[in-house]
């Protein structure tokens, strides 16, 4: 769900904006990022959203992606939504902590999911690493990103994981790109300019990943994009680690 060609304030910028497929990459190896969550819609009896086990009771997502509570579940341990596993381990009830988001702008686009009950962490279902402190991460650095989106931008959404490496841009170099006056700190860009390799809808909420650590969280795009903009998880690393001791 990036969000979905809104014409909204990004930033204090005017700009189209959608929700964020996985565009230019393959098929993920089976089980090869057991951080992964699928978000599933009871309602629609499908996936709607990604996210990734950062505690064995918290998932963390897009705040975008959480509209109705209730119509929400979080399922562990999946490759392909379609095709159900043992392995699969499902949470009908979560609480949410936003950072005041902000539902207008999609400032502090983050939220933690904390589940009912704890996660089991075996081979499929592992924990992914969270910066340890508030850096920039240098242009040109590639990380990875996941999800059950579309592999097209007019396409149809893929039920398989899918991945795709992309290439951290400087905020300055990703508001050129994008045609935008300025992207915010809280804000990551990643992608390449006129190469169609990036997240887009249904895989909002999952993790950008830089060197095994979850760096930014898909959020929202241009109808330019690529790249894609993430929110900067380092900057919201105290509140996060506050939020978490909250379940010990």
């Amino acid at each position: 769900m990036w969000a979905l060609l809104l014409m909204t304030v990004l930033v204090g910028v005017q700009a189209g904006v959608h929700q964020g497929e996985i565009v230019g990459g393959h098929i993920a190896p089976p089980h090869s990022k057991p951080w992964m969550a699928c978000l599933w819609s009871k309602e629609e009896n499908k996936q709607v959203c990604g996210g990734f086990l950062v505690h064995k009771r918290f998932v963390m997502t897009a705040a975008h992606c959480i509209s109705d509570l209730s119509d929400i579940r979080v399922v562990l341990g999946v490759q392909n939504w379609k095709k159900p596993e043992p392995c699969w381990q499902t949470f009908e009830k979560v609480t949410p902590y936003f950072s005041n988001y902000n539902k207008r702008s999609y400032e502090n686009d983050i939220v933690l999911l904390k589940l009912h009950r704890s996660a089991t962490l075996d081979k499929n279902v592992k924990l992914l690493p969270l910066p340890g402190n508030d850096w920039d991460i240098p242009e040109g650095t590639v990380c990875n990103v996941a999800g059950w989106g579309k592999t097209t931008l007019n396409g149809k959404q893929s039920s398989d994981l899918r991945e795709v490496n992309v290439t951290i841009l400087s905020n300055e170099h990703c508001a050129s790109a994008l045609e935008l006056n300025h992207i915010a700190k809280t804000r990551l860009c990643a992608g390449l300019k006129g190469k169609a390799k990036d997240a887009y809808e249904y895989d909002s909420g999952g993790a950008l990943v830089c060197d095994g650590v979850a760096e930014g969280i898909v959020s929202v795009g241009t109808e330019k994009s690529p790249p894609g903009i993430y929110t900067r998880i380092a900057k919201y690393i105290e509140w996060i680690q506050s939020t978490l001791k909250s379940a010990d």
